[in-house]
């Protein structure tokens, strides 16, 4: 395997951002993606003194973790194994540890490829950053098992001979808005895996997977273990160390409990600082990823397991979606009292996750970019800095065959899919050798060049006929082109091959959008084993700022 590099996929403000365009870069408290700049946030980390107050729960949620680790390790079939995972997670105890944090939501079946390529992000630039600093650097990948959108990771997409066809749990479960983590699995995903297995190629690594699929099915894990044990099967060997926010006692802990309570309390400056961050955004002429009314505390509620949003209500609170109303102080003394009750959203889920860790930078995807450049000033509302923000690796995997494809038609990954349509057209009139385009020109030509003379003789003959003559001349116009589709028609049956490698091409590299956001690895992994995730471990980090071919 080996990787190429080319120009950048990202569009828009994470387009932008990636190529170090000044008036966006300074939306953002560092710079990207400049060493110096990871140094310089790794040095304002506090490292833990036991004489004062320690800044991040290091210790009590590195036992946490490693306990998970182990727990994923047993659901995926790995116990009695070296797990790296929990021996990371240890690290994370360490004074001076620092954390290079990514996250997504549960996928099924991991969901697609750029999933994979953010925790192998984390895992590089974790190694890169320890390098740089001489401290523990641990690469923790989020997992959202508090989102409730059950929609957006419950389908996936393979292929399968010259299409794509899509996996999905089609059963819906009853449970609305409760959070992945609370689900029970659906019950279709029996009927769903052997969909899927039945997608994928045979091969020596297939074995293992499977009977980690089978163990997974009939564990009590729910959708949200399903997807952490699959990752931590997939990258754990590697040192990713996977945190579920709903882990029992994490939101207990010190710095997470007084989190929801801070929020509350600091919820106009937050507010404030989330407008001036989305003004900003539209004022350099870009659609805000985010924007939420007066209404929103920027807070979720558990209540009887349904994820409701809090917001304003007169005086007080309410739950949307719901009759429950908090006065103030109900809602505050809940807040520091059962902080597991509450949840944040997409403003406030990263300064919890930045309470909790000691952050030096995370790996986002360009939706996450976009949002960051608007958080800024909430950080700051909440007494916190944003930490450096560094893209994910963004990739497209370039097949053998596929490769010879591209090298056969003299057509680059820039070619896909802008082009693809024009030179298909190209290849297939250099193989027309009736020369159809120029035969039926010179035959439209000629019926009017024919025709023209006699419609003009018939008009000053009489007026009353004269349309009648261009309404004939028409006829005979649209019968000839009718020829004309029928000879292309023709002509392209004949040349089927050509338009069936175009159309492969279309499909292996920019499906319906590029393909890190349509694809699962599974396929990709089962034909090329363990030497395409130590391949991806090898992308530079210098290499974030482009796109990676991942050759095969």
């Amino acid at each position: 395997m080996s990787f190429e590099r080319t120009g950048s996929i990202f569009s828009g403000l994470a387009g932008a951002y990636i190529q170090r365009e000044a008036h966006v870069v300074s939306l953002f408290p560092y710079a990207f993606p400049d060493e110096e700049a990871l140094a310089l946030r790794a040095s304002r980390i506090a490292v833990t003194d036991p004489s004062t107050t320690n800044p991040y729960p290091r210790s009590e949620l590195s036992a946490l973790l490693e306990a998970y680790q182990r727990r994923l390790a047993e659901l995926a079939g790995l116990e009695g194994a070296f797990n790296r995972a929990a021996d990371q997670a240890r690290r994370l105890a360490e004074a001076d540890s620092l954390a290079v944090v990514t996250g997504q939501q549960a996928g099924l079946f991991t969901g697609p490829l750029y999933t994979v390529y953010k925790a192998v992000t984390c895992i590089n630039l974790a190694k890169r950053l320890e390098e740089k600093t001489g401290r523990p650097v641990v690469p923790v990948f989020w997992v959202a098992s508090e989102d409730h959108d059950f929609e957006e990771i419950s389908h996936i997409e393979l292929l399968q001979g010259e299409k794509a066809v899509p996996v999905t749990v089609t059963s819906r479960p009853e449970e609305d808005r409760f959070a992945v983590g609370h689900r029970t699995l659906p019950e279709d995903l029996a009927a769903t895996l052997e969909g899927f297995l039945s997608l994928l190629p045979q091969s020596e690594h297939r074995p293992p997977w499977e009977e980690t699929w089978h163990r997974l099915l009939t564990s009590p894990a729910g959708p949200h273990e399903h997807f952490a044990a699959l990752l931590h099967r997939l990258l754990g060997p590697y040192g990713l160390v996977i945190l579920d926010p709903l882990l029992p006692g994490l939101k207990q802990l010190p710095g997470c409990a007084s989190f929801f309570a801070s929020v509350l309390e600091n919820e106009v400056a937050l507010r404030e600082g989330l407008s001036r961050g989305v003004e900003q955004i539209r004022e350099l002429g870009y659609t805000p990823q985010v924007e939420k009314g007066p209404e929103e505390t920027n807070l979720f509620y558990f209540h009887q397991g349904r994820r409701l949003a809090i917001v304003h209500d007169g005086g007080g609170y309410r739950l949307r979606g719901a009759e429950i109303a908090f006065s103030r102080d109900e809602l505050l003394d809940l807040a520091r009292r059962r902080p597991d009750l509450f949840s944040a959203n997409v403003v406030t889920r990263p300064l919890l996750q930045d309470r909790l860790l000691p952050t030096a930078a995370y790996v986002a995807g360009p939706g996450e970019i976009a949002y960051f450049a608007a958080y800024r000033d909430v950080y700051s509302a909440m007494g916190m800095e944003m930490p450096p923000i560094v893209p994910r690796l963004s990739a497209t995997i370039i097949e053998g065959f596929v490769d010879k494809l591209l090298e056969r038609y003299a057509l680059s990954f820039a070619d896909v899919p802008a082009e693809l349509e024009g030179r298909l057209k190209e290849e297939l009139a250099a193989q027309d050798e009736l020369g159809i385009e120029a035969l039926f020109e010179e035959l439209e030509s000629r019926v009017r060049s024919a025709y023209l003379p006699a419609v003009e003789r018939i008009a000053r003959w009489d007026r009353q006929t004269e349309k009648l003559a261009e309404e004939n001349l028409d006829r005979v116009i649209a019968q000839a082109r009718f020829l004309r589709q029928k000879v292309e028609h023709r002509h392209r049956q004949r040349c089927q091959d050509t338009r069936n490698h175009f159309r492969k091409l279309e499909l292996h590299l920019w499906p319906t959008a590029p393909q890190e956001r349509v694809y699962n690895i599974f396929p990709y992994l089962l034909k090329y084993g363990s030497s395409l995730i130590e391949t991806l471990l090898e992308a530079p980090v210098e290499w974030l700022d482009s796109h990676c071919l991942i050759r095969c």
